[in-house]
């Protein structure tokens, strides 16, 4: 059954056809709401996913830059050590050049 027709000469929408057509548009709006929770979900997602990175973006970094002040630690600490048995040598040295002097030499 045709409705009146409108003012361009094309039939009007029966009631089925129209209700159909309803029907479909319901349809698409909750799949485009059903879309609109999956891209804010896969956003979330994503900036979660992008915190953790930065996260262990820096996290890499502190523990670069304490390992090399370790390093560098370690290196002053030998270079000290070093040093300090250095100056031992050196005294212990001097002492024995001290004590050869004290001692007179015995002739034959």
């Amino acid at each position: 059954m045709w409705l009146l027709p409108d003012s361009k000469g094309e039939p009007a929408m029966q009631d089925t056809e129209r209700d159909q057509l309803l029907q479909r548009i319901n349809i698409l709006e909750r799949a485009r709401s059903r879309s609109k929770v999956v891209a804010l979900v896969a956003l979330g997602l994503a900036t979660v996913l992008v915190l953790c990175l930065l996260v262990a973006a820096g996290l890499g970094v502190a523990m670069a830059v304490r390992a090399q002040a370790q390093r560098d630690r370690a290196v002053r600490a030998e270079a000290e050590a070093r040093e300090q048995k250095r100056r031992a040598e050196e005294k212990r040295d001097a002492a024995k050049d001290r004590h050869k002097a004290k001692q007179p030499e015995k002739t034959p």
